[in-house]
C-alpha cells in the first residue's frame, strides 16, 4: 500500500454533516488518497476512526478555511452546502 504522503490529498469541507459524510466514505474507499475532513472538533472521533484526519474549521471564518488548506495541502478540494 502507499503511503499517505505518496497519495493525492483532498479535503471535505463540513466531512461530517449528511452530505459530507458519504463523499469522505466515498474518497476513504477508494484508498488513492489522504483524506482531511474539516470539523470544529480538531480531534473529532468519527473522522479518526474512519482513517482521515480531521482539521478544524469554523464556518465563515476565512482564516480557518486557509489553515485547513495549508494543513492538507490538498490536491482537490470537496465544499458541500447542505
Amino acid at each position: 500500500m502507499t503511503s499517505t504522503t505518496d497519495k493525492p490529498s483532498v479535503l471535505v469541507v463540513l466531512a461530517t454533516g449528511k452530505m459530507g459524510t458519504g463523499i469522505t466514505d466515498a474518497f476513504l474507499a477508494t484508498e488513492k488518497y489522504a483524506v482531511y475532513g474539516t470539523s470544529r472538533n480538531p480531534r473529532h472521533p468519527t473522522l479518526l476512526a474512519k482513517g482521515a484526519t480531521p482539521v478544524e474549521f469554523q464556518f465563515g471564518d476565512k482564516e480557518s478555511i486557509t489553515r485547513a488548506l495549508n494543513v492538507s495541502k490538498a490536491n482537490v478540494v470537496v465544499l458541500i452546502t447542505d
